[in-house]
Order: C-alpha cells, then sequence, then structure tokens
C-alpha cells in the first residue's frame, strides 16, 4: 500500500501566491461560494509547473468568491521518486474522502488503497501547532483500505 506525507503551507492569500515558485504538488482553494455562509475546501488540484502560473488563470478559481484562500502541499515519499501518477492519487483520495465541491468528476470514484499523512505549516514553513484555518479540516492521517475509512489527528510534542 501507498503511504504519502503531504506537507501543506499557507494560507497564501491570492497576491501572495503569485510569488510562489515552487512546482510539482497539490493545492486547496478554500472560501465560500456564491450562496455558502460558512467556508470551506472548494476545489483541491495538482500541478507539475509553476504553482503561482497554474492558479494565475485557474478555471474554478473565480467561483471561490469570498474569502479564498490557497493551501500548498508538497508531498513525500520514502519508496521511490514521485510521479504525475502519485499527484494524481493522493489528489483523488483528498477529493473522494472530503467530496471537494468543485471537483464533480473526482467525486464519484474511490481512488486505490493509499494513506496519506498530513502536516500543516504556516507560510514561513514553521509547524502550525494549533488547527486553527478551514484548509485544516482535513484529518492528519487518511488510510482508505479500499471499503472502509481509518482516520486520525496527531497530537505535536516539542522536543525539549
Amino acid at each position: 500500500m501507498k503511504t504519502y506525507v503531504v506537507n501543506w503551507h499557507g494560507p497564501f492569500t491570492d497576491e501572495e501566491v503569485e510569488n510562489f515558485n515552487d512546482a510539482f504538488g497539490l493545492y486547496l482553494i478554500t472560501g465560500k461560494l456564491k450562496s455558502q455562509k460558512i467556508g470551506d475546501i472548494q476545489y483541491c488540484g495538482i500541478t507539475e509547473r509553476n504553482l503561482c502560473d497554474r492558479l494565475k488563470c485557474h478555471h474554478k478559481k473565480s467561483l471561490v468568491s469570498r474569502d479564498r484562500q490557497y493551501w500548498l502541499g508538497q508531498i513525500e515519499s520514502s519508496s521511490r521518486r514521485l510521479q504525475r501518477k502519485d499527484l494524481e492519487l493522493v489528489e483523488s483520495l483528498v477529493i473522494y474522502f472530503w467530496q471537494v465541491e468543485l471537483n464533480e468528476r473526482k467525486r464519484k470514484r474511490a481512488p486505490e488503497r493509499v494513506v496519506i499523512v498530513n502536516r500543516w505549516f504556516n507560510k514561513d514553513g514553521i509547524l502550525r501547532m494549533r488547527k486553527t484555518h478551514i484548509g485544516q479540516h482535513l484529518n492528519d492521517v487518511i488510510f482508505w483500505d479500499g471499503e472502509e475509512w481509518h482516520l486520525g489527528n496527531l497530537k505535536i510534542y516539542q522536543n525539549s
């Protein structure tokens, strides 16, 4: 079974993401759609090119009309060099589990068996100790065994 660690950085505003030049990763668009009162994860996507360029003219971005922010995820895997199919597998798990509103196609089909561990960092790369942002509603551990979800949140202990 494949296991990935996703290091999420954010949240970024539209202006801040313009200066983000990393490539090959995932992104979440959070905020509110026109009819929503409460913000949520609205879109999950992948990119192999510069993330700033990908988000500049994104086809779903304008649908998140209020409080739009971004989380940018870099994937780690100890088993091998990452390929596009790895990005797609992690993206599929997030979309299927969360039933992300603007990802209509990938909400319908379960991914293959996979485990992801989500780690949350601020924009400066410092580990976030408290969960306060809607992007962090994803569980820290999401394990899909092909039939059932196994979920958990990790406690962070300072090494003193």
